[in-house]
């Protein structure tokens, strides 16, 4: 069974009969815990998409080498750009965004150009 067969959240989206402008429920993708498949994570974006989640989120943590390494050894821990094009090809309407990214190790053309075309929310140039 994998890892998003069983992802079931407490509630939905439908089940806090919210209003559209009373609060944005984000789910941070596991990009940074070694899972092992990159379309496990990308399968997680996709069911929050129709759970009715609002956006979901990758992070990077380039400082964090050696807290990284304790905690997912020698497992895959994707790039949270390439992870969200990967998901934006996958999704229709979420949002998509970067919770850390850090700027200084990017190339700011390509950093805009990526943004711009997958959806991230607020992002403009």
């Amino acid at each position: 069974m994998r890892f998003v067969d069983t992802f079931r959240p407490m509630y939905t989206i439908a089940d806090l009969n919210l209003q559209e402008t009373d609060l944005k429920i984000a789910y941070s993708l596991s990009n940074n815990q070694g899972m092992e498949d990159a379309q496990g994570v990308v399968d997680l974006a996709v069911r929050a998409e129709e759970l009715g989640y609002d956006s979901v989120w990758a992070s990077e943590h380039v400082f964090n080498v050696s807290y990284v390494y304790d905690r997912i050894g020698d497992k895959p821990y994707y790039e949270p750009l390439t992870m969200l094009t990967y998901v934006a090809a996958k999704t229709t309407s979420i949002g998509l965004g970067t919770s850390v990214l850090v700027l200084p190790y990017h190339n700011p053309i390509v950093i805009n150009q990526r943004m711009k075309k997958n959806r991230v929310p607020y992002f403009q140039s």
